[in-house]
């Protein structure tokens, strides 16, 4: 048996570039097909070459994870069919370079001494399938679709994109982590990316500076780590979900600002919410079965029911609080707190500031719960 082989290609060893020809080459028989049933044009499709390359498509992506398996087809017997199979589809291969910010100092009159630091930072995403991953860009390699997924006007848009696909041991499913280099001062839009199959996303490089209403709500999530502390204002509804957030580490250190219905659904293992920088809480703040300790030592305004169904909650620090609700009277904020022994740590003039007592919301959570007050 001869098999065709191709030795001028130099992308038969880029994988990330096969796919893409694949995908080409499936689109343009999938458009035929949609044109022969609109049009009824009644021309041939290469039906057996759709079965080809869904199972050339398959096995890549189950290569690039796991170069040894099926080792008996190698990369360039792969190629050479793929690239016979996709005629007319003429991707050319991308190298995608990592990103590495370096910086040299040197040192007189002593010898030259040449110090250089290497920094990776980036946006990655992490998704639990490859079509979660495609249900929110038409071309995931294409860096400018993931800007365009995001708000970059006024900032500076994501340079370069990298996908790393990860085989689950025996099970016939593969993560697919998302890495932009380059972003700076990016906005997440309303609705954007609330996929139920978004596990985690983590911004060392801080790119992300605000985040508008509603940008990962969702039914149900796997979402587990978000770390976004480049983030310094939020809309409403930010994580609110008639589900749940399976979240273990969440980090929002310079959050300054946020809407109501900022997190509605936490039922993972955090059981410390910080928010160190937090000055402004508009509304409702946090429902969360796990969380047992809500920090927020800038605090100064929380809106009216703004910790309600906080029931597990026994440490609430807020030590710079001025604002608790519209007024100094009732305003549901601890609404649903009850029976419950826990520690408030608030300002002494919370303690006068209703007519020489108590601020109303204060006096309704003492009545309910078996609270000590710590005033600073």
């Amino acid at each position: 048996m001869l098999y065709p082989r191709l030795t001028n290609c130099p992308e038969c060893a880029n994988i990330p570039s096969l796919l893409k020809k694949i995908d080409c080459k499936l689109a343009e028989l999938g458009n035929s097909l949609y044109n022969n049933i609109s049009y009824m044009l009644n021309q041939p499709i290469a039906a057996g070459d759709i079965i080809q390359l869904i199972a050339y498509k398959r096995i890549l992506m189950y290569k690039y994870v796991n170069p040894n398996y099926a080792q008996y087809y190698s990369i360039s017997r792969i190629a050479s069919k793929v690239m016979l199979l996709t005629i007319g589809c003429d991707i050319k291969s991308e190298y995608i370079p990592t990103v590495r910010e370096t910086t040299t100092t040197t040192t007189t009159p002593c010898p030259t001494t040449t110090t250089t630091t290497t920094s990776l930072l980036t946006l990655k995403l992490l998704f639990n399938s490859i079509e979660t991953l495609n249900s929110l860009v038409l071309d995931p390699y294409d860096v400018s679709n993931w800007n365009d997924l995001f708000d970059t006007v006024g900032g500076t848009p994501y340079s370069s994109v990298e996908i790393i696909y990860t085989e689950v041991s025996s099970v016939e499913i593969i993560y697919a982590e998302v890495i932009l280099h380059g972003g700076a001062n990016v906005k997440i839009p309303n609705h954007s990316i609330g996929v139920s199959g978004l596990m985690s996303i983590i911004d060392d490089s801080e790119s992300i500076i605000e985040i508008y209403d509603a940008a990962f709500s969702i039914g149900n999530s796997l979402l587990t780590v978000v770390v976004l502390n480049g983030v310094t204002v939020g809309g409403d509804n930010l994580f609110n979900t008639e589900g749940i957030y399976p979240i273990s580490r969440f980090e929002m250190n310079n959050l300054e600002i946020v809407g109501s219905n900022f997190i509605n659904g936490f039922r993972g293992t955090l059981t410390t919410l910080n928010l160190p920088k937090l000055t402004t809480s508009s509304g409702f703040l946090v429902n969360s079965s796990s969380v047992t300790s809500i920090s927020a030592p800038l605090l100064q305004t929380i809106g009216n029911s703004g910790l309600i169904y906080t029931g597990n909650v026994t440490s609430y620090y807020f030590p710079s609080l001025i604002n608790l609700g519209s007024s100094v009277l009732y305003n549901s904020v601890f609404e649903g707190v009850n029976y419950r022994t826990l520690t408030l740590t608030i300002p002494s003039a919370l303690m006068t500031n209703n007519a020489g007592g108590p601020d109303g919301d204060i006096v309704a959570l003492t009545t309910y719960n078996t609270v000590t007050i710590i005033t600073t």
